[in-house]
């Protein structure tokens, strides 16, 4: 069995979400984002650091393979944090995403947020069903896209029920 840590994202770990987040971009329809992806795409995030954005990394016996970051968005009210979580696909449907969002949460209380907003590619409904399961509700239904809306007044995500 694996061993994960949960934690607080580091200028260190640009690599590592680099690794985890390339192949997702390259299999394409998992996320709006096409650009490869490299250790300095995360410059924005460290060398802007914003006291309202949320980083939460998971490591599996020390190899990073998770992060989420819940953050600003210019689109979006000042209350609302935009929420992105990506795992490693070779460690997809683990419970890494629950650990991290159960991480996230709490900080972004912390961090002012009154809610969170998720937008997913509707091509990835692996994502859908997670944010679903994590007590996200559809706000809109876009051609290629679907946005996502949670509240933070319960500070847990749900407790699992059946199968996932």
């Amino acid at each position: 069995p694996m061993t994960l840590a949960i934690r607080p994202g580091v200028p260190a770990d640009a690599a590592g979400m680099a690794a985890v987040l390339a192949p997702i971009v390259a299999a394409g329809g998992l996320t709006a984002m096409q650009s490869p992806v490299t250790p300095e795409s995360f410059a924005p995030v460290f060398d802007a650091p914003d006291p309202r954005r949320v980083l939460t990394v998971a490591e599996a016996d020390g190899a990073l393979i998770g992060f989420q970051w819940a953050e600003p968005h210019p689109l979006l009210p000042p209350d609302i944090g935009d929420v992105a979580t990506f795992v490693a696909l070779e460690a997809a449907r683990r419970g890494i995403g629950r650990a991290l969002f159960s991480a996230t949460l709490p900080e972004a209380r912390a961090a002012g947020w009154r809610r969170l907003n998720a937008v997913v590619r509707n091509g990835n409904p692996r994502a859908l069903a997670f944010y679903r399961a994590m007590g996200f509700c559809v706000m809109r239904r876009e051609a290629e896209r679907t946005t996502l809306r949670r509240g933070l007044q319960q500070l847990a995500a749900r407790p699992r029920t059946g199968n996932r």
